[in-house]
This record gives C-alpha cells, sequence and structure tokens, in this order.
C-alpha cells in the first residue's frame, strides 16, 4: 500500500492529540503551551493528508485509451469540406477512416495530457502557496520538540487517566494476554505505589516483564511522571 507510512503518521499525530485531551480531562486545566501543542500536531496531520491528496491525483490520470472514440464506417461518414477550410483538414479528409481516426486518438490524448498538466501545475501552484519556507518549517520542527520534550516531562496525577484509549487496548491485548481486569488491577496498585523502586520492583518480580520492551517502558515512563517529576526528584 503506497499510503502506509503516511497513514501511520497520521494515526501517531491523531493519538498523541487524543492523549493531551485525556489528560487535560484529568487534571481539570489547560495551559497555553498544550494548546499550542495540539495545534502543531493537527498541522502536521494537515500536511500528510494534503500529500495523500497531491498523490492520489497524480495516479488517477487518464490512459491515452479513455474517451476514444469509435471508428466510424466509412459509407456511414459523410462530410463536406467548405471551401473556406484550410488545405490541412481538406486532405485529412481525403485519407482513409483508418488513419483519421488514429489522429483522433493522438489529438485526443494530447489534450488530455495538456489538460492533466495545467491541473497539476494550478495545484502545484496552490500547495506551494498554501506550505510554509524552509525556514518556517525548520521553526516549526523546532518549537514542536520543545513542546513535546516539556509534555513528556510534566507530571501526572494519576496511570489511568494519563492512559490514551488505543494504548489502553495495546497494553491490554498484549501484556496481559487480553484479561482487562489485570490491567486494571495492575494500574490501581501502580497508582497507589509511594515510590518509583516501589512499583518497578512490583513489575519485574509480580508481573516478570521484559523491563526492556517498548510497551513496559512506556509504562515505566508513566510511572515516572507520576513518582519522580512530580516530587521533583531527580
Amino acid at each position: 500500500m503506497p499510503y502506509k507510512n503516511t497513514l501511520e503518521a497520521i494515526y501517531i499525530e491523531l493519538n498523541e492529540i487524543q492523549q493531551n485531551i485525556a489528560v487535560w480531562s484529568s487534571e481539570g486545566e489547560i495551559r497555553n503551551i498544550d494548546i499550542d501543542l495540539s495545534l502543531a500536531k493537527l498541522r502536521d496531520v494537515y500536511d500528510l493528508l494534503l500529500s495523500l491528496k497531491e498523490s492520489s491525483a497524480s495516479l488517477t490520470e487518464p490512459t491515452e485509451e479513455a474517451g476514444q472514440p469509435k471508428p466510424q464506417r466509412e459509407e456511414n461518414k459523410k462530410e463536406h469540406t467548405p471551401a473556406t477550410e484550410p488545405l490541412e483538414k481538406a486532405e485529412e479528409k481525403e485519407r482513409p477512416v483508418e488513419t483519421k481516426t488514429e489522429l483522433q486518438k493522438q489529438r485526443k490524448a494530447a489534450e488530455v495530457r495538456k489538460s492533466i498538466v495545467e491541473e497539476k501545475s494550478s495545484l502545484g501552484e496552490k500547495f506551494s502557496a498554501d506550505r510554509p519556507t524552509l525556514n518556517e518549517e525548520l521553526t516549526s520542527q523546532v518549537i514542536s520538540a520543545d513542546l513535546a520534550n516539556q509534555l513528556k516531562n510534566r507530571p501526572i496525577t494519576n496511570l489511568s487517566s494519563a492512559i490514551g484509549l488505543n494504548e489502553k487496548f495495546e497494553f491490554i491485548h498484549t501484556l496481559f494476554h487480553g484479561d482487562k481486569e489485570a490491567y486494571e488491577a495492575t494500574i490501581d496498585k501502580l497508582n497507589m505505589a509511594t515510590n518509583f523502586n516501589e512499583a518497578y520492583t512490583y513489575l519485574n518480580t509480580q508481573l516478570q516483564w521484559d523491563m526492556s520492551d517498548p510497551l513496559v517502558q512506556r509504562i515505566l515512563e508513566l510511572i515516572r511522571r507520576k513518582l519522580i517529576v512530580n516530587k521533583n526528584e531527580s
């Protein structure tokens, strides 16, 4: 699927926006920096969708066979050549039916190609005008990275509220083998932990997870934001 990477990027951006909104709901306040971060992500989604639209337009170019007129039988084709018609057209009508049909095909294909080129040029100019300059894009990326880093280090008060819906399903399916009750019991246990070492030991001894697994690392990151960042510990 040619759009797979772009669709995955859109999915990731939308999922992060959903997680940000979940954090706002759990904490009861919204800061300007959080809104700026979500707006930056929405802009990335907009750019990705525009690139999909442009790619889709380029794949819908009609072939030269489209819209070709059916050959007419010579005995039914009666044409009159006015005296004022150019000599080239008069000579064309004297050619065999097969030759004239081929010329019609070529002209029709040329018209189609010209129309597509003009449409692409118009869309390209519009797309270029809407897109930011290289300097603006670089500046936006720096700002987005800084906002993302600040959000990553932002304290949380409740693990359950900080976990997005898609992320929750992934935890249940992969780490808890579809056992929703086991997932909820574990999150409640981690929420009651008084320090990071207590939570880490519980996961390592009771669940015996591979602590290097990316999903386990994600849970540890959430625990760190609740138990370490929230207490300004190193």
